[in-house]
């Protein structure tokens, strides 16, 4: 009778230990993890130079472990910041507050979370874009504009190309040159071409050379416009030289 009972018990136990398992493999069967990228916000701006608060929601249902957890900054395709990469081994669900990355350059830039099972296995990944841009500076957009080329009164031969070079200084020391602009306007103001239209972002004098910059296809008077804003797109300054096709 004694060892009747005792098998029962046995069996009572394999049975417990059993179910026990099957949960825990169920529980792993599939990683159905979420995330949510609280902030930054997708196209969110944040300021260069200050620090960008990032918030990451990881969950799961039923109270199930949350494991491989992973928060990077990616620029260009590439990583240039881990802000987290561990187990956590929550459940249920895990957030992340961090307030390690501080971008240095002025562009776009990609938050990326990624979550894996136990085994570091079906990954589960979130992404955001977001842009830098710098904060307002402390004084007047002063920049000088030096039109090298085309000279003045110059005369350029239709269907040859238009040598042009521009340089921009900023006249407060330190600061830096942000969005340029050099554009062909016609005699009636027509823009006829676009040389360059980008964000220089150069805390030194910035020189726009091109050996073929545009080629005229027609005879006329034509103006070179050289422009700058500041990191706001505000307080422009300008330069225009005049030349002619024939």
């Amino acid at each position: 009778m004694k060892n009747l009972l005792f098998l029962f018990l046995m069996m009572g136990a394999l049975v417990m230990v059993s179910c026990g398992e099957d949960e825990h493999l169920h529980d792993e069967d599939k990683y159905d993890a979420s995330i949510a990228i609280m902030s930054p916000a997708e196209g969110a701006e944040v300021t260069v130079g200050e620090v960008a608060h990032v918030h990451v929601d990881f969950t799961r249902p039923d109270n199930k472990i949350i494991h491989n957890v992973k928060i990077e900054v990616l620029r260009e395709g590439a990583v240039i910041a881990t802000l987290k990469d561990e187990h956590t081994h929550e459940e249920g669900s895990y957030s992340f507050h961090g307030d390690g990355f501080t971008p240095e350059m002025h562009g776009t830039y990609v938050l990326r979370a990624t979550t894996t099972n136990d085994a570091g296995e079906e990954a589960i990944v979130s992404e955001v874009n977001f842009t830098a841009a710098h904060g307002g500076h402390s004084g007047e957009y002063k920049v000088m504009i030096d039109i090298v080329k085309p000279g003045e009164d110059a005369t350029v031969a239709i269907n040859t190309a238009l040598e042009v070079e521009v340089t921009y200084t900023h006249e407060t020391a330190g600061e830096r040159i942000h969005n340029v602009l050099i554009d062909i306007i016609d005699s009636e103001g027509k823009t006829v071409g676009t040389l360059i239209d980008d964000h220089a972002h150069s805390d030194l004098a910035y020189t726009f050379t091109s050996a073929d910059a545009w080629t005229p296809s027609a005879a006329g008077n034509y103006t070179l416009r050289a422009m700058t804003t500041d990191a706001n797109k505000e307080n422009m300054n300008m330069m225009m030289r005049a030349f002619k096709v024939e």
